[in-house]
């Protein structure tokens, strides 16, 4: 199966709405993980797998980010000397972004959905916050393309170009859905989720689902 550059292997169905039917099919399908590779092939998992930990090295050193839900999490630093923690959330990504870095956090859980974008710097050998950029929503998963970051949120599409956000998408039904993987080329933004792709056209935001 895949969807550039053309799609082969699934079909098109309606695009749904959170919590119906439809929605309930895809949350509880046998295909429990669509995923995009960055080719545009599609493999489907039959399992769901434990996140792992976000590990991004740095000099002298790494930061290590993790993500529990509800329980919370953090991003620490750690090296072979010393260990301290930098952020208290649930970590989403860590990224190096136009020489800067750049950590997601964010949660979406019993009616709550909040997310940030936060810049982090190393001042006199110290990791510090350095600046938040509110999101409004969670996010998901991540892909930087031609200097934009594309995040795909609990329920929407949000694009950063390094100092603002730009809301593009909000309130979809992916929402519940576990957005994991992602594919980006000039013409299409596809999304790999429980039960199903997304393909979203980039120049007029319209929506395709396939299975």
């Amino acid at each position: 199966m895949k969807i550039y550059p053309y799609i082969e292997g699934l079909n098109e169905f309606k695009v749904t709405k959170p919590w119906s039917n439809v929605w309930n099919k895809l949350n509880h399908s046998i295909d429990r993980r669509y995923n995009i590779d960055s080719a545009g092939n599609v493999t489907i998992d039959k399992e769901i797998f434990e996140k792992d930990d976000h590990i991004f090295f740095v000099a002298n050193g790494k930061l290590i980010g993790t993500n529990n839900g509800e329980w919370g999490g953090q991003l620490i630093f750690k090296n072979d000397e010393v260990e301290y923690n930098i952020i208290d959330d649930n970590i989403c990504g860590i990224t190096n972004f136009k020489n800067n870095l750049y950590v997601l956090t964010g949660l979406s859980h019993m009616g709550g959905n909040e997310g940030n974008i936060t810049k982090i710097n190393n001042v006199n050998k110290k990791w510090i916050v350095e600046d938040i950029v509110d999101l409004e929503t969670c996010p998901e998963i991540f892909l930087i393309f031609e200097n934009l970051m594309y995040i795909i949120t609990f329920d929407g599409l949000v694009l950063f170009d390094g100092i603002r956000i730009n809301k593009i998408l909000s309130n979809q039904f992916w929402q519940g859905l576990y957005p994991e993987t992602m594919f980006i080329n000039t013409e299409i933004i596809a999304i790999g989720l429980r039960g199903c792709i997304v393909i979203i056209d980039k120049n007029t935001y319209n929506i395709k689902c396939y299975k």
